[in-house]
């Protein structure tokens, strides 16, 4: 295939993904809805992601740095066997938290979800149990992916989310009864474990499969120095999506359900950034590190800069306007009621505020990872963290849901501050000074095209579809007006 039909390729398949993971979540709601069944299943990956999430996103981060740096050094025999330790090292560490996590299940959820029903207490156990079983099979499965990234092989990465949905699709389509409901589970695990079969045959070149009574990950200083912050740093992140689901436990049956619904709608714009930051921006990061010092990581990085903004903030501020119809028509149907959508709506409208300042967060981070440097990244989540937590104690109390939402946004917004600021110091990376003018440019037009769009649309009412698109084009239009080069440049490729 051509360049150009590998690119278009890949799009498709990470769509693919990103529907067919929605579409799991709309199943989802029909089928169940927002009740005990539905909260059971998202304590159950709360806890999950708590304990496993930061390992899993601990791959990548450690390992295409790595392999990057000694990949043309793997004829040495001293280097291939350290890459095998240090991946073997994050097969050891999975198979040790799925072992704790299965046999400390119910005191897990017991201590972090005190005051849940019972029957919701005994559904999540139960769920925890299966869904700790899948970590040591998705971490042989990060591993592959990372190595074969780094030798220009993204196929396989690009698929795993497609299996995983399409899995859950399939299984909760023929166990549609609440009963029938950990069945799904044990498909998700069958899922993985296929995945891990097929990746280690394509990766057969890549890596040994012999063990090696060697751990660098835990005995080398170089690696721990990187390793251990990038840890406590995802773990950091994941505490602060406990954070959310505690304290929407103690709001009553199917407040965890709603939040969480507005919670995935917010992220699969970020879920889908996620796949192309870590497959393709976070290995060109850290090869253009090596190849051109900072200077390479700061031109590269600032076009990913503008374009996050570019895309993202009429989006946010789309979601934020039309959150209600929006939450309706996709969810409100089945066991999914009028008072469900009008819930998640209320919170998804203030999440939205938080689109664009994750994805700058995300790219921060790698940014950051790229140098092999990951205290900066743990102590700006410590503290963004810290106010998530303080703010949704007071403020859900007052506001319930929708407090807890605002905590999220105001953590999210001091989070990508502090990036900036470390960024600036630590390694002279003047990102936002760099972009000021396409800042102001790319707000400046939103402003604009909403006033256009709220002084047309008080006469005339077409719709919520078409106010967005109009919102859009207008957008673009004063995007190109105010001088914006990426849109230029898109347009005079366009016009050849």
């Amino acid at each position: 295939m051509t360049k150009n039909t590998n690119v278009i390729f890949f799009i498709i398949i990470v769509i693919l993904g990103k529907i067919t993971g929605f579409g799991k979540d709309l199943l989802l709601s029909y089928q169940h809805g927002a009740a005990e069944l539905t909260d059971a299943f998202f304590i159950a990956n709360s806890l999950a992601s708590l304990f496993y999430a930061s390992l899993y996103l601990s791959v990548p981060a450690i390992i295409i740095p790595y392999y990057t740096r000694v990949i043309d050094k793997l004829n040495d025999t001293h280097y291939q066997t350290e890459l095998y330790s240090v991946c073997q090292s994050f097969v050891f560490l999975s198979v040790i938290l799925s072992v704790s996590v299965f046999i400390y299940a119910e005191s897990l959820v017991q201590l972090s979800f005190s005051e849940i029903s019972y029957d919701t207490e005994k559904t999540a156990i139960r769920f925890l149990k299966i869904i700790s079983l899948t970590f040591c099979f998705s971490t042989i499965v990060a591993l592959f992916n990372a190595l074969q990234v780094v030798n220009g092989s993204k196929f396989l990465s690009f698929i795993v989310p497609v299996v995983n949905n399409l899995t859950f699709i399939v299984s909760l389509l023929i166990f549609t009864r609440a009963s029938e409901f950990i069945n799904i589970l044990w498909a998700g695990l069958f899922g993985w474990l296929f995945l891990c079969v097929v990746n280690a045959y394509y990766s057969s070149g890549l890596i040994s499969f012999k063990f090696i009574a060697s751990f660098p990950l835990f005995t080398k200083k170089s690696l721990l120095v990187v390793f251990l912050p990038a840890l406590i740093a995802f773990y950091i992140e994941q505490i602060n999506g406990y954070i959310s689901i505690f304290f929407a436990s103690g709001l009553g049956e199917g407040a965890v359900s709603v939040i969480s619904y507005a919670n995935k709608i917010n992220l699969i714009v970020v879920s889908v950034f996620m796949v192309f930051l870590n497959v393709y921006i976070f290995p060109k990061l850290a090869s253009s590190r090596f190849e051109k010092q900072g200077e390479g990581v700061e031109v590269f990085s600032s076009v990913i800069f503008k374009w996050i903004l570019i895309l993202s903030v009429p989006l946010a501020f789309i979601l934020y306007i039309y959150a209600k119809p929006i939450i309706s028509l996709l969810f409100e149907r089945g066991e999914f009621n009028k008072s469900d959508a009008l819930s998640v709506a209320s919170v998804l409208s203030i999440l939205s505020l938080s689109l664009p300042l994750l994805l700058i967060r995300d790219l921060l981070n790698r940014i950051v990872f790229s140098f092999e440097n990951t205290a900066i990244t743990m102590l700006s989540l410590m503290i963004s963290v810290a106010i998530h937590g303080v703010f949704s104690f007071y403020l859900s109390r007052e506001y319930g849901l929708n407090g807890i939402a605002i905590a999220f946004v105001l953590s999210a917004f001091v989070n990508v501050v502090l990036l900036f600021i470390f960024l600036r110091i630590h390694f002279d990376i003047r990102l936002l000074n760099r972009n000021l003018k396409d800042v102001i440019i790319c707000f400046l037009s939103l402003f604009l095209s909403a006033v256009l769009s709220f002084i047309f649309f008080g006469w005339v009412d077409i719709g919520w579809v078409l106010e967005s698109i109009f919102l859009c084009i207008s957008y673009l239009m004063f995007l190109y007006f105010l001088g914006s080069e990426e849109i230029r440049i898109i347009l005079l490729k366009l016009s050849l």
